[in-house]
């Protein structure tokens, strides 16, 4: 059997009848050998999906933001812009991200 396929055979181990007759998947939480992980991280109030071992300051710059302009609040508590880099963020975070724009 090749690695691939044992997630298959996982799902349809898991084949139960219903009282109606009905035949329903009843999923495991198994993943494909070859399937990337993702974290479920929450900013500014909508989901992102974001890479293992993601840091704040790396997460800042894929959205196209300066981190030099931006003010973080993770789960509720001020991140100093110097610990960005060394703030790893973890699945069901949640993340407030202020930038200042000036003008006048």
């Amino acid at each position: 059997m090749l690695p691939e396929e044992s997630w298959f055979q996982d799902i349809t181990r898991s084949i139960e009848p219903r009282p109606t007759g009905a035949v329903f998947f009843m999923l495991r939480p198994c993943l494909h050998p070859f399937a990337e992980v993702i974290m479920h991280i929450v900013v500014n109030g909508r989901t992102l999906d974001a890479a293992p071992g993601q840091t704040l300051h790396g997460l800042i710059v894929t959205m196209g933001l300066d981190p030099c302009v931006v003010v973080a609040e993770l789960n509720g508590n001020i991140v100093p812009g110097a610990k960005f880099e060394d703030t790893a963020l973890h699945d069901g975070d949640r993340l407030e991200l202020l930038s200042f724009v000036g003008g006048g």
